[in-house]
């Protein structure tokens, strides 16, 4: 036997639900970062009288459609039951002011129907990659901090969606449509500390993001055991001094930093132990591209 829990599929989804039934929440979500955002809910609207009109685009909206290479797993839970569908096909809508308007998943073989993930901040919420990845083993799981709404089978209700990709070219493009910028490295890490501040950041990802401004920033979820708010922080590459590469593996990266004014006062330098030393190296390669000093040490 198997002790693993049981989840429903679409079919299931359709049994339990009573048709035109749906509510949002109107709740505030807190703030998650620095200079970040979270989306939060938005008041009901009027259902649609068919399942082929779920639809949260305007017309006006610019759709990035990813064809994936293999299907993308979406789960959630609704109640005390866990749901995961099957897409193969997901479209990324932004207003015309660049906004994320929704996320539709839909599955072009009629097996699961269309999903609608709704964004109503005006600023880009942040993809949380869970699980910090390797060289070897890249983490392939996105989710966002709060809660949602969604809509399927003419149903809204809140809850956090987790897309599952198999493959990671599917994982970054997907990160990469939803954030608005270029990936150019993801990379797990084992801890972030700085000198001023002690630890910053456990077993988390750390990303480098090129805007289309041309500006280049490092991302990590911020969930040190201090007590303050877990959120993300970004990093200009501009705010980067040197960075120091070990010539001894398994030692970490040390960043020095330039004082401004978007930095806590606190915040010097940091020091970076990643989980491959592989990724240790693309790293500071990858910010010597980008005009910052390397050294070893």
């Amino acid at each position: 036997m198997t002790n693993e829990p049981r989840f429903y599929d679409f079919a299931d989804f359709r049994q339990q639900q009573s048709p035109l039934r749906g509510s949002f929440s109107s709740q505030q979500s807190e703030n998650t970062g620095l200079s970040f955002w979270d989306p939060t809910f938005t008041p009901a609207t009027s259902p649609p009288t068919s399942e082929k009109q779920l639809s949260a685009r305007s017309t006006s909206d610019v759709i990035t459609t990813l064809e994936l290479s293999a299907p993308v797993e979406l789960s959630f839970t609704k109640g005390n039951k866990l749901f995961k569908f099957k897409y193969t096909k997901i479209d990324v809508c932004n207003d015309i002011a660049g906004s994320l308007r929704c996320i539709e998943l839909n599955d072009p073989a009629m097996v699961s129907g269309s999903f609608i993930h709704t964004f109503t901040n005006a600023r880009r919420p942040i993809p949380h990659l869970e699980q910090p990845a390797a060289s070897t083993q890249r983490s392939l799981r996105v989710s966002f901090l709060e809660e949602q709404s969604v809509q399927i089978a003419q149903t809204v209700f809140p809850t956090q969606p987790r897309y599952t990709f198999e493959k990671s070219s599917d994982c970054d493009r997907f990160q990469e449509a939803v954030f608005g910028s270029s990936l150019l490295l993801v990379a797990g890490v084992a801890e972030i500390s700085s000198k001023g501040r002690g630890e910053e950041a456990i077993s988390q990802n750390l990303r480098v993001w090129k805007s289309k401004t041309g500006s280049s920033n490092l991302l990590y979820f911020a969930n040190s055991q201090r007590k303050e708010k877990k959120r993300y922080t970004s990093l200009s590459v501009n705010s980067v001094d040197f960075v120091e590469l070990p010539k001894k593996t398994g030692k970490p990266v040390h960043l020095k930093l330039i004082a401004n004014g978007d930095l806590p006062t606190q915040l010097k330098n940091l020091s970076i132990l990643f989980l491959d030393n592989n990724d240790a190296r693309r790293f500071c390669t990858l910010l010597q591209t980008l005009g910052v000093t390397l050294t070893n040490r």
